[in-house]
C-alpha cells in the first residue's frame, strides 16, 4: 500500500468535532455532470427512442422511401427488436464487475462509449431489420453497463451529507434522456422518413463527449483504495473532490481504512461467493424486489408505448400529450432529490408506490367509461400524469440508492450487478407482454404496486442516516452483528464514534 501524503498510518485521527460535509465542490458537480451525461442520459434516451417514430422506422426498414406505404416488417420482428435492448441490457449489467474491479470506473466509462458509439452506427446505418435488431441488443449493453457504473461513481465521489441527492442525479439524466428522444422523435423533428437515422444515431455524441473528458475528472476514490490500496491516490483524488479539504479526506481516507481492515478476511466478494453468503440473502431479496418494484410498477409499459395510451384515450395531438409526461417525469425527479436526504427513503417508497396503485384504478376506469362520457378520456391523460409523478418521487430513483447502500463492501458490486440485471429481466417482461394485453395492462400495476407497498412497509428498512452495521441488525434483529462493515449511508466518523461510546 502506497504512503498517505496525509495521514500517519499508525494513527486513527480523532474527528469527533468535524460534522458532515454538504458541500458539493465545482469538481463534484463537473464529475457528476459528465458521468450522466454519457452515463444514465443514454439509457433514458434508448428507452424512449422509438417510442414515437416506430411507424416510420418500420417503413424505413420495409424499404420504402415516401410516407403511408404498408410496411413489410411483422409483429414479432418489431417487438423483438424493442425486447432486444433489454436482453442487452441484462448482458452489461451481469458482465460489468469485473472490469470494474480490474480497471476502475473511469476505465469503464470509457470502454462502454466506444460500445455506445458501435451501437449507434449500426442503427443508425441499419438497411434491415435483423441489423436494426443487433444494435439494439449492443445499444442495450451499454447502457445496462451505465445502469451499474452511473450511480456507484456518483454514490463514491459524493459528500456524504449529500450522497442520496447526488446517487438520484442518476435518475434525473434517465427522466431528462426519455424526455430529451421523446422531444426528437416528434414527426415534426427528427421522426420521420428522412429523420430518423439522425435520432437512432444521437447517442454517438453524449458517448463522444465522455470520451472525450472521462480520463480528467477523477477516479472513484473508494476503488483506489479499497481495491487497489493506492492510498496516495485515493488522498489525492479526495482532496480534489473535496475543495482542498484536508480534515474532510482525513477522515473519509481513515473510514476506508478501517473498512479495509475488516473487509480483508472476507476479500471481495464474485457471484458464487455472495449467493452461499446466506447472511446475506434477505438483504439480496431486499435488493431485487426493489428493482422489480421499479419496473413492473408498470412505467415502461407507459413510456415504450405512451402514444397509443394517448391515442385509446382520444387525445387527438399525442404529440403533445407525451411531451408533458417527460416534463412532469424531470420535474417531480428533481423534487424527489430535494426530498430524499430530508424524508428519507422509506416515505417516498411507500407514497409513490401507492399512489401509481391508485392512480392505476382512476386510469383503468377512465379508460372503459370514455365510450359513454366524452370527459373521461381528459381523466385518463391526467391519470397517467399522475402514474408519472408518483414514480418520479418515489419507485424511480430511490431503488438505485438504497441497493448502493444495502451491502457491505466486501458484496455491494457483485450484489448490484445482480439486482441491476434483475431489473433488466422485468423490463423485457414488460417490453414483451404489453402490447397484447391491450386495454386490462393496467389491472396487474394495481395489483403489483399494492404488494410492493405493501412489501416496503413490512420488510425494508430505512437507510438514511444509518450504518451499514446498523442495517444489518435491523436486518437480522437475533444475529450479533459485532464487527460490521463500518459505511454511513449518510452520517459521519463522528456519529459512528458517538455510538461506539454508548
Amino acid at each position: 500500500m502506497e504512503d498517505s501524503p496525509l495521514l500517519d498510518s499508525g494513527n486513527v485521527l480523532d474527528t469527533k468535532d468535524l460534522k458532515p460535509n454538504a458541500k458539493i465542490t465545482s469538481w463534484v458537480l463537473v464529475a457528476s455532470l459528465v458521468a450522466v451525461f454519457g452515463g444514465t442520459f443514454q439509457f433514458g434516451y434508448n428507452t424512449g427512442v422509438i417510442n414515437t417514430p416506430s411507424d416510420v422506422i418500420q417503413q424505413s426498414l420495409s424499404g420504402c422511401t415516401i410516407g403511408n406505404c404498408t410496411s413489410t416488417i411483422t409483429t414479432v420482428q418489431w417487438s423483438t427488436a424493442v425486447s432486444m435492448f433489454a436482453v442487452g441490457g441484462l448482458f452489461g449489467g451481469l458482465g460489468c464487475g469485473p472490469i470494474i474491479t480490474a480497471l476502475g470506473l473511469r476505465a469503464t466509462f470509457a470502454i462502454n462509449n466506444l460500445i455506445l458509439i458501435s451501437a449507434g452506427l449500426m442503427m443508425a446505418f441499419s438497411p434491415e431489420i435483423e441489423l436494426f435488431t443487433a444494435g439494439r441488443f449492443i445499444v442495450g449493453v451499454g447502457s445496462g453497463i451505465t445502469t451499474v457504473i452511473t450511480p456507484k461513481y456518483l454514490s463514491e465521489i459524493a459528500p456524504v451529507a449529500v450522497r442520496g441527492g447526488i446517487t438520484t442525479l442518476s435518475q434525473l439524466a434517465i427522466t431528462t434522456g426519455i424526455l430529451v428522444s421523446q422531444s426528437m422523435g416528434i414527426h415534426a423533428a427528427l421522426g420521420s422518413l428522412s429523420g430518423w437515422r439522425i435520432l437512432l444515431g444521437f447517442p454517438i455524441i453524449p458517448a463522444g463527449v465522455q470520451l472525450l473528458f472521462i480520463f480528467f475528472i477523477p477516479e472513484s476514490p473508494r476503488w483506489l483504495y479499497l481495491t487497489k490500496q493506492r492510498e496516495s491516490s485515493a488522498s489525492k483524488q479526495l482532496m480534489q473532490l473535496r475543495g482542498g479539504d484536508e480534515k474532510q479526506v482525513q477522515l473519509e481516507i481513515n473510514e476506508m481504512k478501517e473498512e479495509l481492515r475488516v473487509q480483508k478476511p472476507e476479500q471481495v466478494m464474485g457471484f458464487l461467493e455472495l449467493l452461499r453468503a446466506r447472511h446475506l440473502w434477505k438483504t439480496l431479496l431486499i435488493g431485487v424486489i426493489l428493482q422489480a418494484c421499479q419496473q413492473l410498477s408498470g412505467i415502461n409499459a407507459i413510456f415504450y408505448y405512451s402514444d397509443s395510451i394517448f391515442k385509446d384515450a382520444n387525445v387527438k395531438n399525442e404529440d403533445i400529450a407525451t411531451a408533458i409526461a417527460g416534463v412532469v417525469n424531470v420535474v417531480m425527479t428533481v423534487v424527489s432529490i430535494v426530498l430524499i436526504d430530508r424524508l428519507g427513503r422509506r416515505p417516498l417508497l411507500l407514497g409513490g408506490l401507492f399512489g401509481m396503485s391508485a392512480s392505476y384504478i382512476i386510469l383503468t376506469v377512465a379508460l372503459y367509461t370514455e365510450d359513454k362520457a366524452g370527459f373521461m378520456s381528459f381523466v385518463s391523460v391526467l391519470a397517467v400524469i399522475l402514474v408519472i409523478v408518483f414514480f418520479a418521487v418515489g419507485p424511480g430513483g430511490v431503488p438505485w440508492l438504497m441497493v448502493a447502500e444495502l451491502f457491505p463492501s466486501e458484496a455491494a458490486t457483485p450484489a448490484i450487478s445482480l439486482c441491476v440485471a434483475f431489473n433488466w429481466i422485468f423490463n423485457f417482461v414488460v417490453g414483451i407482454s404489453f402490447t397484447p394485453m391491450q386495454q386490462n395492462v393496467f389491472i396487474p400495476f394495481i395489483v403489483l404496486c399494492a404488494f410492493f407497498g405493501g412489501f416496503v412497509l413490512f420488510f425494508v428498512p430505512e437507510t438514511k442516516g444509518k450504518t451499514i452495521e446498523e442495517i444489518q441488525k435491523q436486518l437480522h434483529p437475533s444475529r450479533n452483528i459485532s464487527d460490521g462493515i463500518r459505511i454511513h449511508a449518510n452520517s459521519t466518523a463522528a456519529d459512528f464514534q458517538e455510538s461506539e461510546k454508548k
